[in-house]
């Protein structure tokens, strides 16, 4: 083989490597602008969680009546059955949302805000894919505009505690769709005005 055959050859096996590295630098390009995104964002949780300061809340057992102290477990119980009602109304999705979230303080930020949107900036999403927050949170059917509602025959259309099941809207008592819940929440807070034995607490339960 003669020199320019060999120069020819040369020439073609470093043409050859150029486009196989120009063709994975492509393909790795396209695989980072999803993480570039999700980088960013994640940024954004990391600058806004500073804004919170975690406050540890204590009191003075030792003033309480024993009979008081054993209320404090039960409003506990009964603080949490609202708080999970809450998520409902907020963010349905919140177990399958934090699995999903590896990042511990984007986990935290959405515990913050009861769902992937940022109460305190307008709402603005900080999870990747999930879109603007729903006007109507989850009491309409996702999508429904306001139009759409006027012009619907449902009954009680406007009532504040109409609810949404399966796609379709319709009026309920609030306390028949959450019923076994609400009870239970109620249940906790009668049992520690009784335990209680204070006018006050048992006037306000």
């Amino acid at each position: 083989m003669n020199k320019a055959s060999l120069f020819f050859v040369g020439c073609s096996i470093i043409a050859g490597l150029a486009s196989c590295t120009n063709n994975q630098e492509k393909k790795a390009a396209k695989a980072e602008k999803p993480s570039v995104a999700r980088d960013s964002l994640q940024q954004y949780v990391h600058s806004r969680i500073r804004i919170y300061e975690p406050v540890k809340l204590t009191t003075n057992l030792n003033a309480l009546t024993a009979n008081q102290r054993k209320v404090l477990p039960l409003l506990i119980q009964a603080a949490g059955i609202m708080d999970d009602l809450f998520w409902k109304q907020t963010y349905p999705q919140r177990d399958s949302l934090l699995t999903a979230t590896r990042d511990e303080k984007t986990k935290a930020f959405i515990k913050i805000n009861y769902g992937p949107w940022d109460r305190l900036n307008g709402d603005k999403p900080f999870i990747s894919g999930v879109g603007s927050r729903p006007g109507g949170a989850t009491f309409y059917p996702a999508g429904m505009i306001k139009s759409q509602l006027e012009k619907s025959d449902l009954k009680d259309k406007f009532n504040p505690y109409s609810e949404r099941f399966g796609g379709k809207i319709f009026y309920c008592s609030l306390s028949y769709s959450i019923c076994s819940r609400i009870t239970k929440g109620c249940f906790f807070i009668k049992t520690g005005s009784a335990a209680c034995r204070r006018s006050r607490f048992q006037e306000i339960s």
